[in-house]
């Protein structure tokens, strides 16, 4: 269950992140981000607690990375004049 709130989380944030700053969508591009704080504050934590809730290393990674393409597709696509209210909708 902690595996599931942490997650809840920290996707949630990335989505709040994301949407109040609109032009971070745009700087990603088509490139993927892969510095170390993202790795260190997203990525490995993610990876950890889905290993740590029983997932195979190969379902944890493909599981990540689904659900950062959806938090990053579902942020790219709101109306950023509004960003309180896609986070309400969504």
């Amino acid at each position: 269950m902690r595996s599931y709130r942490a997650t809840e989380q920290r996707l949630t944030a990335l989505y709040e992140l994301l949407t109040a700053h609109p032009g971070l969508v745009a700087l990603r591009g088509v490139r993927p981000w892969l510095g170390p704080q993202l790795l260190k504050r997203l990525v490995e934590p993610q990876l950890a607690d889905s290993l740590a809730a029983g997932m195979p290393p190969e379902q944890a990674i493909v599981t990540y990375r689904r659900l950062y393409l959806l938090t990053l597709g579902s942020a790219s696509f709101v109306d950023h004049r509004d960003p309180q209210a896609a986070q309400t909708a969504t």
